[in-house]
């Protein structure tokens, strides 16, 4: 393989992911984001997000993406313990599950891209 070869391999990869999303359905439309709860019973997480506009989900439910999440000050959940999820087409998801109390947590995540195999 030649230089420029091997040069554009991932370029012409990367491309192809964000055209095709790797067979990845898109997903579903997100929802309104909940008012934001002021009462001192929930916690609140922040999301720092690359990439920023990737889908959270939360205990199964389709939420916003993490820049809107943020743009609003965070979310507002119930105490207690919920499952999360955070996705892009082109990239392997990132799931975990939180013990949420009565104060703010903040979620950083940088997905992994989904490489092509031969």
């Amino acid at each position: 393989m030649n230089k420029i070869s091997a040069l554009l391999a991932p370029l012409v990869a990367t491309c192809l992911l964000m055209i095709g999303g790797c067979g990845t359905p898109a997903p579903p439309p997100v929802k309104n984001l909940p008012a934001t709860d002021t009462s001192p019973a929930g916690g609140r997480i922040l999301f720092e997000c690359t990439p920023p506009d990737a889908r959270v989900t939360v205990d199964g439910e389709p939420v916003a993406t993490a820049a809107e999440i943020s743009a609003r000050g965070g979310l507002t959940l119930a105490p207690g313990l919920h499952r999360l999820e955070i996705s892009h087409p082109g990239f392997r998801p990132y799931r975990l599950e939180l013990n949420l109390k009565d104060q703010t947590e903040t979620i950083k995540v940088q997905l992994e891209a989904v490489t092509l195999q031969r």
